[in-house]
């Protein structure tokens, strides 16, 4: 993961605040990517946990302020559905994340259902490939 997280600075040099399950997994990535990004600010929201309202997830996105960069550190199914929410407007499972896969949604308008855009999408093995 900590070869992860440093690639990551390649294609996203600014995160603002990261975003945990509670969940043990959940926050050994958080811890990761807090010494990568070492000014975020980390909180934990326990509907990113397996089975957590998704709902929740978007109301606590729409808080955020509107130029902020958050990485939310979840599990599948449900990032993928909630990634899946934010784009198309109905939790999917057609953006399923492998473990230690990371997406980058975009949104021009404040987060909500179909709101977002991809911005890119990465396997782990894809994110390591990237050049310094």
């Amino acid at each position: 993961m900590l070869k992860i997280g440093n690639r990551l600075r390649i294609l996203e040099r600014r995160v603002d605040r990261i975003a945990s399950s509670g969940l043990v997994r959940s926050e050994q990535t958080a811890d990761v990517l807090a010494g990568v990004y070492r000014r975020a600010k980390r909180v934990q929201i326990l509907a990113l946990a397996p089975g957590g309202a998704l709902e929740s997830v978007v109301e606590w996105l729409e808080q955020q302020p509107k130029d902020s960069v958050v990485a939310l550190v979840g599990h599948e199914p449900g990032l993928g559905r909630l990634a899946g929410l934010l784009v198309a407007g109905r939790p999917s499972r057609a953006l399923a994340l492998k473990t230690g896969g990371v997406c980058m949604l975009a949104f021009d308008a404040p987060p909500g259902p179909a709101a977002g855009m991809i911005r890119w999408m990465l396997t782990p093995s894809q994110i390591q490939r990237l050049k310094f």
